[in-house]
């Protein structure tokens, strides 16, 4: 499953969903955790996303944005 993502500069990425949980684990947790709470955030990342992929907004080009907001 692809997930687009609207980037800070204004332009949309897709990747996989695998690869958009690699890229956000890291910058959500500690690598120092332990490793079942590192998997919790990995879970709660692609749950997270999921979510936006599966309810589309209209007018949005995009499912998920790479800042806080």
């Amino acid at each position: 499953m692809n997930v687009k993502v609207l980037k800070q500069d204004g332009s949309i990425v897709v990747m996989d969903m695998e690869e958009y949980v690699k890229g956000v684990v890291p910058n959500e947790a500690i690598p120092s955790w332990p490793q079942e709470a590192l998997k919790t955030q990995a879970v709660a990342a692609r749950t997270y996303a999921l979510y936006f992929v599966l309810q589309p907004h209209p007018g949005r080009a995009w499912d998920i944005c790479s800042t806080t907001s």
